[in-house]
């Protein structure tokens, strides 16, 4: 598995209220024209609420028929548009809600920042900070374009200007989970630990619902071999998260780093699990001289059953072979599929080592292969040694 990345560039969701600008008889410069059937908006507003997109798309689309040049139409068919992932339709609609727009510096300004948002689903970093610059202009309180931008300068590892921006959401919004959250985690980044720690605390503290934080506190403990406070922190993010199978893995990382061999194995197996694909058990012999060769893709898993009597001692490599970019993640276990020892990067880049494990019982093993995180398709040579 490769390193663990600190910084997770946030993709942020909202459910956005779309906001009704006052309407008379009088035409103004502007033109903001009288709506027709304001019912079908409200409507819309109130199924997007529910969740219930698609009745919220229909009745955005019938308002747009009847209002055709009506921004706010647009904006909010362009939003429920971002929820479902229909990410070019949304863009669209963005579009024409900008085109439509009357002359409100905050509601342009909200426009872009949404559209800035969908630029980052579409990794158009470029795009998205144009967008996010404009909105800054526009409404220097907007506190979504102020977190995006943080959040992409970040990503960029422009980690100054990104601070920059956390600190001005944490002025305008002083109960900012996710700015603490982000801010904390670019102090790692640069190494400012107490600083991050700070942050990541207060983030928790705010909203302990909020996976992130506990994840990137965990990293920061286990950089200071705090592995106890490390796991406590892994432990309340699989609570709140218990299908991210890379949780398993950090923490298996963490159990091996604390000594804690059957925990890591447990969760090694546990990520195995839950990724894999498809499955084969083989009945090859491991204790050669060449390596049994197998193809790897991520969420395969292969089973090599063995016999292994008591007091002996357990020694296996799983090695990426040449030209492969494999990243090779081992577990034994027992006959009842207990979790016995596991390793994973254990033999230097990615290849993973088992040594000088004691076999507990006489009895059958099985030796798992399966895939980490790092590296991609290949192939995985495989020796295991038994002696006395």
């Amino acid at each position: 598995m490769r390193k663990l990345v600190v910084l997770t560039v946030v993709v942020l969701l909202w459910v956005v209220t779309v906001p009704v600008f006052a309407q008379d008889d009088t035409n103004t410069s502007d033109e903001v024209p009288l709506v027709v059937a304001p019912e079908l908006f409200m409507q819309a507003g109130q199924a997007v609420q529910a969740q219930n997109y698609g009745r919220a798309l229909l009745d955005y689309s019938l308002y747009i028929l009847l209002n055709p040049t009506d921004s706010q139409g647009f904006y909010g068919r362009g939003v429920t548009y971002e929820q479902v992932g229909e990410l070019d339709s949304a863009l669209s609609d963005l579009n024409h809600a900008l085109t439509f727009a009357p002359d409100s510096p905050a509601y342009t300004s909200q426009i872009r920042s949404t559209r800035a948002n969908i630029y980052v689903q579409q990794n158009n970093a470029e795009a998205a900070l144009d967008d996010l610059n404009q909105a800054i202009e526009l409404d220097a309180s907007n506190t979504d374009a102020l977190l995006i931008r943080g959040n992409v300068l970040a990503f960029q590892q422009h980690y100054d200007e990104a601070l920059s921006d956390y600190n001005a959401v944490i002025e305008l919004q002083p109960d900012n989970n996710r700015a603490y959250s982000q801010r904390g985690a670019v102090n790692m980044q640069l190494g400012n630990l107490d600083d991050a720690l700070d942050d990541l605390n207060q983030a928790i503290e705010l909203d302990p619902s909020n996976v992130q934080p506990y994840v990137n506190r965990a990293l920061l403990y286990s950089s200071r071999a705090d592995f106890d406070s490390a796991l406590n922190d892994l432990n309340s993010a699989l609570d709140l998260t218990p299908d991210n199978s890379r949780l398993y893995l950090f923490r298996a990382s963490v159990n091996t780093s604390a000594n804690k061999v059957a925990d890591a194995a447990s969760d090694y197996l546990l990520w195995m699990d839950n990724i894999t694909t498809r499955e084969f058990t083989s009945f090859d012999s491991l204790s050669g001289s060449d390596p049994v060769v197998i193809d790897m893709e991520p969420g395969w898993v292969y089973n090599f059953p063995f016999e292994a009597a008591e007091g002996q001692t357990l020694n296996i490599a799983a090695s990426t072979l040449e030209n492969s970019q494999a990243d090779p993640l081992v577990v034994v276990v027992d006959s009842n599929r207990m979790a016995l020892v596991g390793n994973d990067d254990g033999g230097g880049n990615l290849d993973a080592v088992i040594e000088d494990f004691v076999i507990p019982a006489d009895g059958r093993y099985t030796l798992i292969v399966s895939h980490a995180l790092g590296g991609a398709n290949g192939r995985i040579g495989v020796l295991l040694d038994l002696t006395q």
